[in-house]
């Protein structure tokens, strides 16, 4: 996710914020209901990590962004 976030960061010619730092709002958007953030523990030498999904349309994000 922050390899795309980094695409998408070099394409507006902005600073990319750091990886904890969008950790940190990915977890608030969880907490808010906007995203749903699941742990996912692979095992002894599979490495864990966490996915991150839009629990609505990101066409309705991108307008309430839009809004403020």
């Amino acid at each position: 996710m922050y390899d795309a976030y980094e695409n998408v960061v070099s394409q507006t010619n902005t600073s990319p914020l750091s990886y904890d730092r969008v950790q940190r709002l990915l977890k608030e958007q969880a907490f808010l209901g906007i995203t749903e953030s699941e742990y996912t523990g692979g095992g002894h030498g599979e490495g864990s990590y966490r996915v991150h999904r839009l629990l609505r349309s990101p066409e309705v994000v991108v307008e309430a962004l839009d809004r403020e």
